[in-house]
């Protein structure tokens, strides 16, 4: 007996065309000497819907080749197999892939725990990276500001200088280095966090899948 999904897939196929976003999935060659069981297969072992199909569907219509659907289905459980275990969840999460929720009841606990695991390292590696981005930015803020500061009491010492003038730029520069003490606070509170974060991306890596 077919299952739920199985029915459902029977009559999008029958009934619709997927559209493929101008991305044909298969060529002619392809089309016409296609093993369709081995690419049920692929499609499940690399985490696609079911509902893939179509998109080769779509791409082989051009050519007159109507894809196998029962070989399509019975391919892309045994990839399922081979996908929704608990060392692929761990590499899907850590890579920052979306889960689509395809994996049977029976194996779906075993590859979320290994999600959960690599999805927090991505997270986390995240993090990182957006602090770095950030401390560097705001250390290239300083450096500008440092060389307009220079530049200002540079002009301040001129002998030709306006004191309505002076005083602007005296202004100026109490105004930048106020800026500059809080982004040099700012980069401190960064770097604890940075660290911070390292310290507990070690410790989950450690205990991690590999």
């Amino acid at each position: 007996m077919r299952s739920m999904r199985h029915e459902v897939l029977f009559g999008l196929f029958s009934g619709i065309v997927l559209l493929t976003n101008g991305c044909a999935t298969m060529n002619e060659s392809e089309c016409r000497h296609a093993d369709w069981r081995i690419i049920g297969m692929e499609d499940g072992a690399s985490g696609k819907q079911s509902s893939h199909i179509g998109r080769h569907r779509s791409a082989c219509a051009k050519y007159g080749v109507i894809p196998n659907l029962n070989q399509y289905l019975l391919g892309y459980d045994q990839g399922l197999v081979q996908y929704c275990t608990e060392q692929s969840g761990y590499s899907v999460g850590k890579s920052g892939e979306d889960y689509n929720g395809i994996c049977p009841q029976g194996s779906e606990a075993l590859f979320l725990e290994g999600y959960r695991r690599g999805r927090e390292i991505y997270l986390l590696q995240q993090e990182i990276q957006e602090l770095r981005e950030a401390i560097y930015a705001d250390e290239a803020t300083i450096g500008e500001l440092k060389d307009t500061v220079r530049a200002n009491e540079q002009e301040i010492l001129r002998e030709d200088i306006s004191q309505m003038n002076r005083g602007d730029l005296l202004r100026s520069v109490k105004k930048m280095e106020r800026e500059i003490g809080r982004l040099q606070m700012t980069i401190r509170e960064r770097k604890n966090d940075l660290e911070a974060w390292e310290i507990k991306l070690d410790e989950i890596s450690g205990y991690g899948l590999h």
